[in-house]
């Protein structure tokens, strides 16, 4: 905690591009300088009104500008963590351990069991036929153009300036198109205080600031190392309570089934069969998804194959109307059933149930880090559920019909009020950021950049940033007017 706080103080260095910009736990929006540290951790900083002392628990996004921009870069390589986010620039080897990517602010070499997938050029694609559990090469048709990519299954042992080889047998590397490790075992991101640090090229890392210099910032990664990034490449600092970063895609539920698109609005995925009716998708860190189709009262996992189609893996049937479902650390599924009137915990191996709670009519449950559960009911109100399903804390808003809530990586949780036709943000009792410009809002999702998601009862889905300024529509979508980030 203290060498994070250290590193924070020395911020203050950067008057180059207009005053620090901190935005408290409480909404509030603090500008001015950085100058010192107490002894009790306290952020000093100085502005035009004097000096203010903030805990750095309080703290919940530093910037360095008055508006900062992403813009994402096109027609590059692009690496995904197994963490979420995305790094783009150009892959420069793959060794047995580590991945080197150079990017535009740095080169890392990267531990490769942390890194789900590579995209050469940035395009994403998928073959139908893969091995479960094994690396994955997907090769250009060789003397043709358009058609499936080539998948080749096995041990990926390297890739340089000419070759990739898998299991031996060498591939020319201008016919990769994409690279996936799929033989390491998932893992769950650490809980601490991390500075989630989001690059003006939509790049992200997450680790701790470990030192400040005039024009860098120096933080520590787990699977990068330690990375020292230009001031100027930064968009903003976030304080998150878990490792973990956002690629940015969406999965949205329509009647036809689930489409997936990129954060520009781009299709890279659907998959209809069986999706019909579909109220819930969430990708899986193995990279299926898990979908909830209350119109089959069935819960099942896909494995996406080409840009439409897939597999089933497994089928969990005969469930009274699921509205979400939640894949689990322990590997359990959390489900929502809204016809039965309960949110249960179920192993997907033998479909027994391991938890249950009583809940009215539930649309969505949400396993916190902490073990409580966040559940939203229809016509009614958002809860969180200690262990043995008592209420810990109630989130209510006068004549409010709350159809969904989700909690967001600073420990806040986002309530679309479709009666009050606004976006609704607390701390536990206390509203700390509000969007009242749409009409009926069916749900709401935080990036990493803290622009907000929203789905609107008409289709559409709007991004806005902290001033409630629109910034980019998606849609129309149709359907049960629900979404997921990853």
């Amino acid at each position: 905690m203290m060498q994070l706080a250290v590193a924070l103080m020395a911020l203050g260095l950067f008057q180059d591009a207009g005053p620090d910009r901190l935005l408290t736990a409480t909404g509030e929006e603090l500008q001015g300088e950085i100058v010192g540290l107490e002894p009790d951790g306290g952020l000093v900083l100085k502005s035009s009104t004097g000096t203010r002392t903030i805990a750095l628990h309080d703290i919940r996004r530093i910037a360095f500008e008055d508006k900062p921009q992403v813009r994402l870069e096109k027609s590059v390589d692009r690496l995904w963590p197994r963490l979420g986010g995305a790094m783009t620039g150009s892959v420069v080897s793959i060794g047995a351990d580590r991945v080197s990517l150079k990017c535009s602010h740095g080169t890392y070499s990267i531990r490769r069991d942390e890194v789900r997938g590579i995209a050469l050029g940035g395009t994403r694609v998928a073959a139908k036929d893969v091995k479960e559990d094994q690396d994955l090469l997907l090769l250009a048709p060789e003397g043709a153009k358009g058609g499936e990519p080539v998948a080749v299954s096995g041990r990926i042992e390297t890739l340089d300036g000419e070759h990739a080889r898998v299991d031996g047998v060498d591939y020319p590397r201008t016919r990769v198109r994409e690279i996936q490790f799929r033989s390491m075992a998932a893992r769950e991101p650490t809980s601490g205080l991390f500075a989630r640090v989001l690059m003006k090229n939509g790049d992200g890392l997450v680790g701790l600031v470990r030192k400040v210099e005039l024009t860098r910032v120096q933080l520590f990664t787990h699977y990068a190392g330690v990375a020292t990034i230009d001031k100027a490449a930064i968009h903003s600092i976030a304080m998150v309570p878990l490792a973990r970063l956002q690629s940015g895609h969406l999965l949205v539920c329509e009647p036809g089934g689930v489409i997936e698109i990129d954060r520009e609005g781009k299709r890279i995925w659907s998959y209809g069969e069986g999706a019909v009716g579909c109220t819930s998708a969430r990708k899986l860190p193995n990279g299926n998804v898990l979908i909830a189709n209350s119109s089959q009262n069935r819960v099942f996992e896909v494995r996406p194959g080409g840009a439409t189609g897939g597999i089933v893996v497994w089928s969990m049937d005969d469930l009274q109307y699921p509205c979400d479902a939640q894949r689990l650390n322990n590997g359990n599924i959390l489900v929502a059933e809204y016809g039965a009137s309960r949110v249960c915990e179920y192993d997907p191996k033998d479909k027994s149930r391991k938890w249950t709670v009583t809940a009215n009519n539930p649309v969505l449950a949400e396993r916190l880090e902490d073990g409580s559960t966040l559940v939203s009911v229809a016509q009614g109100g958002v809860v969180e559920l200690d262990a043995k399903g008592a209420v810990r804390h109630r989130y209510a808003l006068t004549g409010s019909n709350e159809y969904r809530a989700t909690r967001t990586a600073e420990g806040t949780v986002l309530i679309a009020d479709q009666r009050g036709t606004q976006i609704v943000e607390m701390d536990r009792n206390t509203v700390v950021w509000k969007y009242d410009q749409t009409p009926q809002p069916r749900m709401a999702i935080r990036l990493d950049d803290g622009n907000t998601m929203i789905f609107k009862r008409n289709g559409e889905i709007i991004e806005v940033d902290a001033r409630g300024q629109t910034l980019r529509t998606f849609g129309r979508f149709g359907g049960s007017g629900t979404f997921s980030i990853y």
